[in-house]
């Protein structure tokens, strides 16, 4: 039985082993070479020419990731490496699709191409073409190809400077791109360190090898440093070097440079402001134009610069449109500010640059101070037309920077800039566009109208005119522009109209109203009690930093309290211990301390006073229970007595008349007996 079974085995294995041999011996290749072409004539060593294969899918599903993979001959590719990439490839009945692509030929003696085409993961055909070159040991005239100058650009492209804290993990994460399109072999990439560096090396390895490198795709490198935790805050280099080949093998060296931000917090704190960024709103600026300035404020330092104002003076040839000076609560380090202002230049006016000298105050009291000089060129107007004009030559505004709800004073020059021709019946009339949402106008004049009126301005003549004005008490901290209509006549009646800006900076009170302090009657010598306060934020900005605490002739058992931010409409209780020390007057003070918005130190101070008596001695007798209280005679006063004795008389009348009548009663009895 058992040889029987061992027989039926041998025979299954062996009819399996056929059956596999005859399903590999069917299988066809799905994707054929149909065709090609070359678009040079006889080729030699160095040339490069552009070849395109015919590729043929006659199978009846689509042929996936297919590969064109370039065999190791006489023949090379710049720009793809050995692996050319097709993607798919759809059955067709008749038509194939071609795969175009650039060969530099080596000069080898074999001159047939040979490469392998690769589709859905592992399957692959053999193939090789023809083409007419000529080897270079047949080739009594080989041409000079100078193979130095196929050079492989190499580059680590726009990185953004990275930054770090001194102490530190710094994470490089780089990519190796080619930029050109010759091929680069054998690249190795490393990190110079010199010995002055602050970067030590974490982990990973250094030197990056990589085989090819083609245009198409870059090679990604991570890096791994550690800042030394004593390194200055500055700017430090790291320096790649890396070596390459080209596909002729000539040998290449070149290095990059990448700049890093190191930052420590452990230094000492300093702001460090500067101007840049300088831009103009025109392009061509000519005599009279009204043009915008702008430039970044960039804080460089460690610490917040606050408490800022920045002013412009344009000299006597170009006016600010705007208000020249413009507050700023803080910048942060690191941080950048833009600043705008409007100018105008005058009429007569040379062709040359003209300065505006910037002026930046900072500090608690501005007492720092940075200035710089820009300058604009101007040109000079090329054809007076003769038409007159009113501008508004300068303004002042009193106070400069007006607080909500407060009047100011505005003050401005009318100049007429013709030089021959006067300008009369000059009616002026003042605009704001912005409104308050909940008292309308942001501006209203005091005691008279918007309007101003001028008979006449000479030529060259400027007149001055004023204005007391009242912001509403609502409006929000910023700069406003109040735009000044101009009508006007010319000598010859000819009517012209114009506008003006001026601009007027509005500052929010800060305001922090309290209610009453509420106090015992009364307090005893070294009992504690309780004393609070309720307080409310009814300004229009926020406050910071509001710091509450209590002082006086006595024992407080917490004597401050941070509240920090406070926002508008806020309010909030202040309750505090207080031990009294001594009998007598207790005399103390609650003093709020808070920051506005312009980082100015405000206090807000509520006194008070109570009267401490010693404390009551305690009962010798007293022992835990309830105080038994005697109750003293009251006296009666005299109209109680005469009550009380006329009631008794009548009393006691009654009483005897009622006795002598039971009397008589039992005597009748006794005699009927």
């Amino acid at each position: 039985m058992k040889r029987i079974i061992s027989k039926i085995l041998i025979f299954i294995i062996v009819f399996c082993s056929f059956t596999a041999k005859i399903v590999m011996a069917e299988e066809t290749n799905d994707i054929v070479v149909d065709g090609y072409s070359v678009d040079a004539g006889t080729i030699m060593k160095g040339y490069e020419f552009n070849i395109t294969l015919n590729l043929k899918n006659v199978g009846s599903e689509d042929a996936k990731d297919v590969q064109i993979i370039i065999e190791p001959g006489s023949y090379y590719s710049k720009s793809y490496g050995r692996i050319i990439d097709t993607g798919k490839i759809i059955p067709a009945n008749s038509s194939s699709v071609p795969i175009k692509f650039k060969l530099v030929y080596n000069g080898g003696e074999d001159t047939n191409f040979h490469f392998i085409v690769k589709y859905n993961g592992d399957k692959q055909t053999s193939n090789y073409v023809g083409i007419n070159a000529i080897p270079d040991s047949k080739n009594n005239n080989p041409p000079s190809v100078d193979t130095n100058k196929v050079v492989p650009n190499l580059s680590f492209g726009d990185i953004e400077m990275p930054q770090v804290e001194a102490g530190e993990i710094l994470k490089l994460d780089l990519s190796l791109k080619n930029l050109s399109s010759n091929q680069a072999l054998n690249v190795i990439v490393k990190p110079l360190l010199g010995e002055n560096t602050v970067f030590q090396v974490n982990k990973g390895n250094l030197v990056q090898k990589i085989e090819q490198l083609n245009s198409s795709k870059p090679f990604n490198m991570s890096y791994s440093f550690i800042v030394k935790k004593d390194a200055k805050a500055d700017t430090y280099p790291i320096t790649f070097k890396y070596t390459y080949e080209n596909a002729f093998h000539d040998k290449f060296e070149d290095s990059e440079t990448i700049y890093v931000k190191v930052n420590n917090i452990s230094e000492t704190k300093y702001v460090s402001l500067t101007i840049d960024n300088v831009k103009t709103s025109l392009n061509d600026i000519k005599a009279r134009d009204i043009f915008e300035i702008s430039f970044d404020v960039l804080n460089n330092g460690t610490e917040t610069a606050e408490n800022l104002t920045v002013n412009v003076d344009g000299g006597d040839f170009l006016i600010c449109r705007s208000q020249d000076i413009k507050s700023i609560t803080r910048i942060d380090a690191g941080k950048t500010y833009n600043v705008k202002f409007m100018f105008q230049s005058i009429a007569n006016i040379e062709s040359k640059n003209y300065p505006i000298n910037i002026e930046i105050q900072y500090g608690k009291q501005r007492e720092n101070v940075i200035k710089k000089k820009i300058s604009v060129f101007i040109s000079k107007e090329e054809t007076a037309k003769g038409v007159p004009k009113v501008i508004i030559s300068s303004y002042k505004v009193t106070p400069s920077i007006v607080k909500a709800g407060n009047n100011f004073d505005l003050e401005m020059s009318f100049l007429n800039t013709n030089s021959t021709k006067t300008v009369k019946n000059i009616k002026a009339f003042l605009t704001v566009d912005e409104k308050s949402s909940e008292t309308g106008n942001i501006f209203m004049p005091v005691n008279s109208s918007n309007t101003f009126y001028i008979d006449e301005i000479l030529p060259k003549e400027s007149i001055t005119k004023s204005i007391t004005m009242c912001s509403v008490p609502d409006a929000k901290p910023k700069t406003y522009t109040i735009t000044v209509n101009l009508e006007y006549e010319g000598s010859d009646g000819t009517a012209y109209t114009a506008q003006e800006l001026v601009g007027i900076t509005v500052e929010q009170n800060s305001q922090l109203r309290t209610g009453e302090i509420q106090l015992p009657p009364e307090a005893y010598l070294g009992q504690p009690f309780s004393i609070s306060i309720d307080f409310y934020n009814t300004g229009k900005t926020k406050m910071s930093n509001l710091m509450i605490k209590t002082e006086g002739n006595f024992k407080v058992s917490k004597s401050s309290q941070y509240i920090g931010n406070f926002d508008i409409g806020s309010s909030d209780t202040y309750e505090v211990e207080i031990i009294p020390s001594s009998s007598g007057d207790l005399r103390g003070r609650i003093i709020f301390v808070y920051e506005d918005p312009k980082g100015n130190q405000e206090e807000v101070i509520r006194d008070f006073t109570l009267n401490v008596i010693d404390a009551p001695p305690m009962d010798p007798n007293f022992n835990g229970g309830e105080i038994q209280q005697e109750q003293s005679p009251k006296k009666l006063s005299r109209k109680t007595i005469i009550i009380v004795s006329v009631s008794s008389l009548v009393v006691l009348i009654a009483l005897i008349i009622i006795v002598k009548k039971v009397r008589s009663r039992k005597k009748g009895f006794e005699l009927d007996e």
